[in-house]
């Protein structure tokens, strides 16, 4: 079928078809909060019984890449595992906590930044995340980082892709919108290019 689909049909499929959500951590090199962070959406999402939980396991469909980045992880972690010594966690003049600036990037074991790898898609962890999405279409993604607490929110205003409908921009929005409140509740700042 190549026109428009109705509206009705549109709305029909809308209220049948459950959102779908795709997080990743791609800084997995010393932004360890990320992973610990999916870790813990996902034993949520898994055991909680409380009612918001129950109302996002039945209508909401969600995808997580934990650790699309293993290699800046492991060796950061080895790093930390060296310099561990007793209170070493805490002082930031220790050796443990400036890691040197090799290992500060987040380059996979070929010492690409898979970060920074989603214009070319040279490696195979963001040719693999570009698949996920093209495959599974999610209307929302989400990248955990760390550790400034300053929340960005993406896709930014103006100028927007012609094939997207206005809808998209006043729900986008709205997304900012609820994510400020919430997260401006908790301290963060918001930083968005959205109107």
């Amino acid at each position: 079928r190549t026109e428009p689909l109705p509206e009705s049909e549109v709305e029909k499929l809308s209220s049948e078809t459950p959102s779908i959500f795709y997080t990743y951590i791609l800084d997995a090199a010393n932004e360890f909060p990320g992973i610990e962070g999916s870790m813990q959406i996902a034993h949520d999402l898994a055991t909680k019984e409380d009612s918001k939980t129950q109302k996002m396991r039945e209508e909401l469909l969600v995808i997580m890449s934990p650790m699309p980045n293993p290699d800046a992880h492991a060796k950061n972690v080895e790093y930390i595992n060296i310099y561990n010594v007793p209170g070493s966690s805490v002082d930031p003049y220790s050796k443990q906590n400036r890691e040197p600036w090799g290992l500060q990037s987040d380059g996979n074991v070929w010492g690409i930044d898979i970060n920074r790898d989603f214009t070319w898609f040279v490696t195979p962890e963001t040719r693999k995340m570009a698949k996920i999405s093209v495959e599974w279409q999610p209307q929302t993604m989400l990248d955990l980082h760390c550790c400034p607490p300053i929340f960005f929110m993406t896709p930014t205003g103006p100028p927007d892709h012609p094939m997207w409908p206005e809808s998209n921009r006043e729900w986008s929005n709205r997304s900012v919108d609820i994510a400020q409140q919430e997260f401006g509740e908790r301290g963060f700042s918001m930083s968005s290019g959205m109107d």
